[in-house]
């Protein structure tokens, strides 16, 4: 069993994993030592930092909640509820078979050890009051304040590139899956990992993990990022972007001076980079692309990517 702590806005959180999984995640009052350091605890305390600067929504943990049958069914039914949004106490009971179940669920809700990412913060009484709390309202109500404050808050990932990258993709900004898995292009149906697939050769890139797709592209000169760094948006579309800012593509480009062409993936993509840099249009070999999004109904898979591997002959 491994034991580390985290100190993040609401307090110190104690983690406890077991073999390859999170058993507890708790607040305590202070952080007692030793602090392990395993590569399962680092990614836990990443996912928090996300989670706490409003880029993370969903989190990719294995965890293995200890308790009676019917609290698991109730702990399962917590992670149904999506970010920012909150259900009642007779909701959830009536979503694990008993309707008449309220404060059952409530004892389940105090007895989850695994917070924020079973998160019973999200549940409230049926007349719209927050209800109680393990660790307080105030705790509670600081959680439901920062996920209904950043909930339509998008922010962008760092770039991948390296000394060797010789194309940059620009998209606009990532869609809801991909924010919730801060992963580019996470969403199933877009098509741009099987773009890139064709370009570099690998067929099944789509179906690789995350890393190895990155990897995939740097080993064909191939770097990532989008044009903005933050923007405020209701759902995935370009059209719902409103208060953009840029990333800072100039600072990019001269830490990596071998990009010379960049490609914009999609409308928006393209008339952001031309609002903001408009004079690297003429620096660069610079070409507005269709979007891989599965938005761009119009253009099947096979003219996408023949349009694509144009650029790259």
């Amino acid at each position: 069993m491994e034991k580390s702590y985290y100190k993040s806005p609401i307090g110190v959180l104690e983690i406890i994993c077991k073999k390859d999984a999170l058993i507890s995640l708790k607040l305590v009052k202070n952080a007692d030592k030793p602090d392990a350091e395993t590569v399962l605890i680092k990614k836990i305390r990443t996912q928090l930092d996300e989670y706490f600067s409003g880029k993370r929504k969903i989190f990719d943990i294995k965890i293995n909640p200890r308790g009676t049958k019917f609290q698991k069914l109730v702990w399962k039914e917590l992670q149904k509820i999506q970010y920012g949004k909150t259900k009642s106490y007779s909701e959830i009971a009536s979503a694990v078979g008993n309707k008449n179940a309220q404060r059952a669920v409530g004892s389940a809700c105090n007895q989850n050890r695994i917070l924020i990412i079973i998160p019973c913060h999200r549940v409230i009484s049926k007349n719209g009051n927050i209800g109680g709390f393990e660790y307080g309202i105030n705790i509670k109500e600081k959680l439901l304040n920062l996920e209904n404050k950043t909930k339509n808050e998008c922010k962008s990932f760092a770039p991948s590139a390296d000394n060797n990258s010789h194309i940059l993709i620009l998209g606009s900004m990532p869609g809801v899956r991909s924010l919730e898995e801060q992963q580019y292009y996470a969403h199933p149906q877009n098509r741009f990992w099987k773009v890139m697939g064709a370009i570099c050769d690998e067929p099944k890139l789509y179906e690789l993990g995350y890393d190895l797709k990155l990897k995939t592209l740097l080993n064909n000169n191939i770097a990532l990022w989008d044009t903005l760094k933050t923007c405020k948006r209701d759902g995935s579309l370009d059209s719902d972007i409103q208060n953009e800012t840029p990333n800072d593509i100039r600072k990019l480009l001269k830490k990596y001076p071998n990009i010379k062409i960049i490609c914009l993936n999609g409308n928006k993509s393209y008339s952001a980079f031309k609002k903001y840099f408009p004079d690297l249009l003429d620096k660069y070999n610079c070409r507005k692309m269709h979007s891989t999004s599965p938005a761009n109904a119009r253009y099947s898979l096979n003219r996408l990517m023949d349009e694509w591997k144009a650029i790259f002959v």
